[in-house]
């Protein structure tokens, strides 16, 4: 299962423009909405698969202009499937 998850933090923060820590709290949001986007190794360090790497870049580029937050869900739209408005309302209940 591991072999599916060969991105670390520190190679997205390498390839983005993002922080270590920002990576990882939007890892904590979008793990929320699609509990197999990334997953901890024995470290307890977070692991990517090329589709959570590809939604990464694509929040880094701003998908949605001048959006993180909208950025984030409609990556999650394109790579995943998940509609917009139920990450809306998944963020929504978390607040």
């Amino acid at each position: 299962m591991l072999e599916d998850y060969p991105y670390t933090v520190k190679y997205i923060v390498d390839f983005t423009e993002m922080s270590e820590r920002t990576i990882q709290k939007i890892t904590v949001e979008l793990v929320k909405v699609v509990p197999f986007f990334a997953i901890k190794d024995e470290n307890n360090k977070w692991r990517y698969s090329k589709q959570s790497f590809m939604a990464l870049a694509l929040i880094d580029i701003r998908i949605v202009k001048n959006s993180v937050e909208m950025s984030k869900y409609r990556a999650l739209e394109i790579l995943y499937g998940v509609p917009i408005e139920f990450s809306l309302a998944i963020a929504q209940k978390e607040r």
